[in-house]
């Protein structure tokens, strides 16, 4: 699974290639805990991570959700 970015030491952001609708993101903490986030809305999918976290996540998220569309696309493309 290819990290588009590393927030800290403890927290990073991830997208499998092929994976299912709708486009979104894995948001992975070190302690395990993860959540999936939808790229259009930046809400949780599924799972679940510390607020702190989330907000950090989120704001990125916010101000590069181009990189994370195109990122999606080239990711899951299908033929």
């Amino acid at each position: 699974m290819p990290t588009i970015v590393r927030l800290s030491d403890t927290l990073r952001i991830c997208m499998y290639a092929g994976d299912h609708n709708p486009p979104h993101f894995h948001l992975i903490a070190s302690d395990r805990r993860a959540c999936m986030v939808r790229l259009d809305t930046l809400e949780v999918i599924r799972g679940t991570i510390d607020a702190r976290s989330f907000a950090q996540a989120v704001a990125w998220a916010g101000d590069n959700g181009d990189l994370l569309a195109r990122r999606w696309a080239d990711l899951n493309e299908r033929d």
